[in-house]
């Protein structure tokens, strides 16, 4: 059996990123930084959207040390998304964090096509 690595923690500079508003239809990318804020190395196993209107294209994949930085890139496509106001998504990063996941939630005001 594999040994677990010990856990760390990481922090956004927001708890939670509004990602503005979009037109049903549209998708645009995005970058998001985080700070590894704990004492060992942060490795992720997976990252990926919340739902099918958030789709990740890339993140680290070699460990990030105690208080240095990573960067995640993602593309909202509201295609598949609600056409409403505050529509929640968000980003799962799976890793050595508490409960294997560290969740990063997000909202986007998704209007309708005129």
């Amino acid at each position: 059996m594999p040994k677990e690595k010990p856990i760390t923690t990481l922090k956004f500079d927001q708890k939670e990123l509004h990602l503005g508003a979009h037109v049903f239809g549209t998708s645009k990318n995005f970058e998001v930084e985080f700070t590894n804020t704990g004492k060992e190395p942060l490795e992720f196993t997976h990252v990926q959207g919340s739902c099918t209107c958030t789709e990740v294209t890339s993140y680290p994949r070699k460990p990030i040390a105690p208080g240095a930085k990573g960067k995640i890139k993602f593309v909202f496509n509201s295609e598949y998304a609600e056409v409403r106001d505050k529509y929640d998504t968000g980003l799962e990063m799976y890793g050595n964090v508490d409960d294997g996941v560290f969740l990063y939630p997000m909202t986007v005001d998704v209007k309708p096509k005129k």
